[in-house]
């Protein structure tokens, strides 16, 4: 898939199952709506549950923007309808249905890899490194069926 056809991908709702090594389980919901009329950009917001390994319970949501830039998507920080600092900049793979890009936090680097399994499927995986953070972060998106 070219980074255009996964942009257009994302667009709907999704259930996510996500674990974080050592950290807990999340599970909720996450949207990619659109964004602007005059930009192609899609808002994303995922929202559920946290249960950590101590079975405390927390809400939990977040929000980036997706914009196509050219062959690039860019994934900004979001604060409500705000875009905020650029967090990754994703490169689609012409070997395989994949894309990826990285973040630097700090002294922290953050290697995203998205994967495309099927047209109601994809996966979001990091793998975070340095001083403060040795963390493996898997997240499961399958599509709602009724978005």
């Amino acid at each position: 898939m070219l980074a255009k056809e996964k942009f257009v991908f994302f667009q709907g709702t999704w259930t996510l199952e996500r674990t974080t090594n050592g950290f807990g389980k999340m599970q909720g919901t996450a949207s990619f709506f659109p964004f602007s009329d005059q930009l192609p950009a899609l808002l994303y917001r995922e929202e559920g549950t946290f249960l950590t390994p101590q079975a405390n319970l927390f809400d939990f949501y977040k929000e980036y923007i997706y914009f196509f830039n050219h062959e690039q998507i860019e994934v900004y920080f979001a604060s409500g309808e705000t875009k905020q600092d650029l967090f990754l900049s994703l490169t689609a793979s012409p070997k395989d249905d994949s894309a990826t890009g990285t973040h630097l936090c700090e002294k922290d680097l953050y290697l995203a890899t998205y994967r495309f399994l099927d047209n109601d499927t994809f996966t979001l995986h990091y793998d975070v490194k340095g001083p403060k953070k040795d963390l493996k972060i898997e997240t499961y998106f399958k599509r709602d069926p009724l978005s």
